[in-house]
């Protein structure tokens, strides 16, 4: 009796999607933080209590979203859904912090308002 041998597909294949949904997950923060700028403003409408809300939100449905992605991702690759789903969750997080760090690096030198609104001392 031979054992149930799941056949997966070309590692071409494989690196090609998880490079292409991992940079697509991380446009979409960009694009997502860039959309919602306004909320960061201090003396806006929105209070710190509303900031911190809508940034913890969003944080947690991109990691919550990338891990299903790469769970959905590597089940259909090869039948490593939970090793996807967690090398997805690192690299955007990752990737946050970068986008965050550099954002900030950028809004001290006069190049605010990307990703969100920076105060430097």
């Amino acid at each position: 009796m031979q054992p149930n041998q799941r056949r997966g597909r070309p590692a071409s294949l494989m690196v090609f999607l998880t490079l292409a949904l991992l940079l697509g997950l991380l446009a979409a923060y960009v694009g997502v933080m860039h959309a919602i700028v306004d909320v960061s403003r201090i003396g806006g409408n929105h209070d710190a209590n509303e900031r911190d809300a809508a940034y913890s939100y969003l944080h947690l449905v991109f990691l919550a979203g990338s891990a299903a992605i790469g769970f959905g991702a590597g089940k259909w690759l090869n039948g490593l859904g939970i090793a996807f789903g967690t090398l997805f969750v690192i690299v955007v997080a990752v990737g946050m912090l970068a986008v965050q760090l550099s954002s900030y690096s950028l809004a001290c030198h006069g190049h605010n308002d990307i990703v969100r609104h920076w105060q430097c001392d």
